[in-house]
């Protein structure tokens, strides 16, 4: 789809292609949009979480147990909702915006951090950390 999407994008669009360092990439993002329709847990909605990076995203597997509308993030459910949160992202204060950033970094400190989860799969284990 790539050619295609070239054709059709509008010129405030840069297409960056496969990124082999993403160290470098996450501190160029300031929000995450994962339009997919079909995953379980993107693994990049949790990089960038951890980073501090929101995600607006629609429906899909498990996070929405992880974003909390609003809070450190947004679950929209259509294509129409989610340019709406974007706009609503676009209308923040700084000092909103750093909440809510600071929300989504937290999420995956407590709950999905080595520090949580090394702990928790000893124990199903029957072993200690």
């Amino acid at each position: 789809m790539e050619t295609l999407l070239k054709e059709i994008a509008p010129p405030n669009v840069q297409f960056h292609g496969h990124q082999s360092n993403m160290n470098e990439v996450w501190q160029n993002v300031d929000l995450l949009l994962i339009t997919s329709r079909y995953e379980g847990l993107p693994m990049a909605a949790l990089e960038a979480m951890s980073r501090g990076i929101p995600v607006i995203s629609f429906e899909l597997g498990e996070l929405p147990s992880v974003i909390d509308t609003g809070s450190n993030g947004w679950i929209t459910s259509t294509p129409e909702d989610m340019r709406a949160t974007l706009n609503t992202w676009f209308s923040l204060s700084d000092a909103k915006r750093s909440q809510i950033k600071y929300h989504a970094q937290q999420t995956i400190e407590l709950n999905y951090s080595t520090d949580v989860v090394i702990p928790t799969m000893l124990g199903v284990y029957g072993l200690k950390a």
